[in-house]
């Protein structure tokens, strides 16, 4: 079994870092962030994955209706999906596009299927 993974993807910060948190860095310093810091953080990490999540679900939508999509191109959604998966959002996206994936590429949605059990498994 051959697993090729998308060849190409852009990874954009999915939150801003706040004054203080920007100030901690630049001085190699992390630990003066507090724990506020990072629970906005998180917070707008959550919130921007939500935001992609709807528009990944119309994404979705389309490439199933109309049976499209590259393996490259599903594989890049899955791992957009899966990186949702570590703030517990997105299973029903990632099932029902891992479930389409599995028409096109078996072995692969099956790792992808055990990639998003590691995640969950707690």
């Amino acid at each position: 079994m051959t697993y090729k993974k998308a060849s190409k993807k852009v990874f954009k910060p999915i939150a801003k870092p706040t004054k203080t948190m920007k100030s901690s860095l630049r001085k190699g310093n992390a630990s003066d962030m507090d724990i506020s810091d990072i629970v906005k953080m998180m917070g707008k990490a959550r919130a921007d994955m939500r935001r992609g999540l709807d528009i990944m679900s119309s994404q979705i939508d389309y490439l199933i209706s109309n049976n499209k999509g590259s393996p490259d191109d599903i594989e890049h959604r899955l791992d957009f999906l899966l990186d949702c998966a570590y703030l517990g959002l997105g299973e029903a996206e990632f099932k029902r596009l891992n479930a389409y994936y599995a028409t096109i590429s078996p072995e692969n949605a099956a790792e992808y299927d055990k990639f998003y059990a590691e995640i969950n498994k707690d």
